[in-house]
């Protein structure tokens, strides 16, 4: 593993880009007291491209990357393994509201617009899209490939394969559009206002409405619902889907999990008693769900029963060797033990202020006050990986 880390370093120093791994200086000075004892460190920090007073606003990762929005609508991607600046993007079409970005699920192909050109351009791309537009970016150099009208007013962020980008729409429409000819491939409906993201697996769409239904639709030239499972409340949080089940956050106070495959009830609703308007984050062997009332509740994923909670909390930073790592309402981090949320040390977050929710990967990621961005791991982690990162 030594051999890998001295490739990365090398390659970071050449670039310009970052600092990785442990132990070397953090901003200039030594590592923050906070972490100390807790077996965390600073694996990477990166300073970001902001201006005049420019400041991030929110943090996704897909894949290998994390991406930072300004509030001057500044799309910065960073090699979420190493912390290489790879690129920025203005996004236009102020004051249009901008939706979370996606991955395809697999590389594109577009022919390119230039006059005379008959290339046809390859390549893994992210999607992000405002109200009214979609912008189609090669995601290895932020190039611009599309930035085109929506026949629709998005009302979410969407997903995407190799030819449409799915989204829903103001008035309980969700749409399969062309992102090559700008057009839709198709329209389908709901009863009410979509809120959340659709979220695409395989052949397969989800969709939660505020009509109080989980619609799963079989995609393709002729569309078709394969299965609709009714709630008890309206969807109004993103929901996740994993390789066997899809669990579903509900405003009623519950959380619902159905079988991909028929929509039948995995197990019993569990009932958090507070309405549900925050993501569910799903790590391997639990369910991470924020009620309205700042409790956090650790359920079991393959039973759907109960293993903690925990009040004054915010949102999940990393779950990671059988710990969770809760962000809380006094910016602190709590840490606990998965199974049974045996507190193990809480740590204030001191010049950090904007936060990266994940269950997924073994690493914290968040903003500084400082303009950096920060990834954060524990001290025994080998380097992370593309493979550690695909989603």
């Amino acid at each position: 593993m030594r051999s890998v880390a001295t490739c990365v370093l090398a390659a970071c120093i050449l670039s310009g880009g970052c600092t990785y791994p442990t132990g070397m200086d953090h901003a200039g000075s030594s590592q923050p007291p906070s972490l100390a004892g807790t077996g965390l460190t600073y694996y990477w920090h990166t300073p970001l491209p902001t201006h005049g007073g420019e400041r991030v606003e929110r943090l996704w990762r897909l894949d290998e990357l994390v991406y930072a929005l300004t509030d001057q609508r500044l799309l910065i991607a960073v090699d979420a393994r190493v912390g290489k600046v790879l690129w920025s993007y203005r996004i236009e079409h102020a004051p249009e509201p901008i939706f979370s970005p996606c991955h395809p699920e697999a590389p594109i192909k577009l022919p390119m617009r230039s006059a005379g050109s008959r290339e046809v351009r390859e390549c893994d791309a992210v999607l992000i899209n405002t109200i009214g537009h979609l912008i189609v970016l090669d995601r290895s150099n932020g190039e611009p490939l599309r930035d085109m009208p929506l026949t629709f007013t998005a009302n979410t962020g969407g997903a995407a394969n190799g030819k449409n980008f799915y989204a829903g729409a103001v008035g309980g429409n969700y749409h399969a559009f062309d992102y090559d000819v700008g057009a839709d491939s198709w329209v389908l409906s709901t009863s009410a206002t979509i809120r959340v993201p659709p979220v695409l697996d395989g052949n397969r769409l989800y969709v939660g409405s505020e009509d109080d239904k989980f619609y799963a639709t079989r995609i393709g030239l002729r569309p078709d619902k394969r299965w609709i499972a009714t709630l008890g409340g309206s969807i109004i949080a993103p929901f996740h889907v994993g390789p066997v089940g899809c669990y579903v956050p509900c405003e009623d106070g519950s959380v619902y999990a159905f079988d991909n495959a028929n929509g039948e009830p995995l197990w019993p609703a569990y009932v958090c008693h507070e309405a549900l308007s925050s993501p569910i984050q799903a790590g391997d062997q639990t369910l991470f769900q924020r009620a309205e009332n700042d409790v956090i509740f650790a359920i079991n994923r393959r039973n759907g029963r109960l293993r903690w909670k925990t009040t004054g909390a915010r949102s999940v930073l990393a779950n990671m060797n059988d710990m969770a790592y809760v962000l809380d309402n006094a910016h602190k981090l709590r840490i606990y033990t998965e199974e049974l949320g045996e507190s193990q040390a809480i740590v204030p977050l001191t010049g950090l202020d904007v936060f990266l929710s994940n269950t997924t990967v073994p690493a914290i990621y968040a903003t500084g006050t400082d303009g950096n961005l920060y990834c954060i791991r524990l001290e025994s982690a080998e380097p992370l990986t593309a493979r550690m990162l695909a989603d």
